[in-house]
This record gives C-alpha cells, structure tokens and sequence, in this order.
C-alpha cells in the first residue's frame, strides 16, 4: 500500500522544489511547449496539457554515454512517463514509474547510448493524466576500466607503521 503525504507536506515538498530551482543558476528557460535541445545537465520545467501532451526534448549523445534522465511531477494530476528515442525514431527505453519508490511522483532513466547521434526525450502523462513537472537530464562519458579477474590473486602490502587513517 502507498504511503500518500498529507497535503501540508505535499505544499511543502512543491515548494521546496521550487525554491531549489530558483537556486540553480544553469536553469535552462527552456518551457515544455518549445521543447527544443537540451544539453548533459540541463533542468528544465514543463507542463503537460490536452494541446501539449507529448512534449519532446533533443539532445546529442556518444555511443557509450550514460544518461540519467529524471522527470518528477510538481503539484498533484500528473504520472509522468519519459522515452529515450533514437534519431531513427526507435524507443530505446519507456519509463512509466520510479522502480525504487513506490510513487508516480516521478521517473527515472538510465541508459547507455548504443550509438553517436541525436537522441529524443518524449515525455507525457499515464492514462492522459495533465500537469507541470521538472525535467533533469545527466550525461557522461564512457569510461574505460582495466576488468579485474577474481580468480587471480592480488598482492597487498600494508606496512606495519602506516598513519592512522
């Protein structure tokens, strides 16, 4: 069964949210209706509408980036969802609830890209549900790493007179 706030701290967590925007200085002012690119670290705020109900948001990927993406709803209404979308128009990935909360307050995606090029962002709401939301997209680079085979043995030395830690 889901816990649901009482309504004194849903208003409280909506505007804590936004005070926390208000604090970001790299803002994107980038609204929902103009959708628009977006770029590794953008914040952006939108609202979904019966004439906006699938706002898409652009952004160009590596292959190998891992994207974060989080969508949380402010205000009460909105489930939101969120598609990461290839250039050739093939959805990697639909998100329709955080799998860690049990909540529709929000969403979250994370996503190795398969391939360099230009990426989409569809978001929208479950069931046709309406309302504003926070748009965070993350992004970084591939890494490279040396894998560690735990069948071979590793030799550590740990001096005797080493400073405490």
């Amino acid at each position: 069964m889901a816990h649901i706030p009482s309504k004194g701290l849903r208003i409280f967590l909506v505007l804590l949210s936004a005070a926390a925007l208000l604090a970001v200085p790299s803002l994107t002012s980038t609204r929902a209706q103009d959708a628009g690119l977006v770029t590794y670290g953008s914040i952006v705020m939108g609202t979904i509408s019966s004439s906006s109900p699938s706002p898409t948001y652009r952004f160009n990927g590596t292959a190998g980036d891992l994207v974060n993406v989080d969508v949380i709803r402010l205000g009460e209404g909105l489930n939101p969802t969120v598609s990461l979308i290839q250039s050739n128009q093939q959805i990697l990935v639909t998100v329709a609830r955080d799998r860690y909360v049990d909540s529709s307050n929000a969403v979250y995606l994370a996503q190795f890209l398969p391939e360099t090029g230009t990426y989409s962002l569809a978001i929208s709401g479950a069931n046709s549900t309406t309302g504003d939301y926070i748009l965070r997209l993350r992004g970084r680079p591939q890494t490279n790493f040396t894998q560690i085979n735990l069948a071979d043995g590793a030799k550590v030395v740990i001096p005797q007179t080493a400073a405490p830690q």
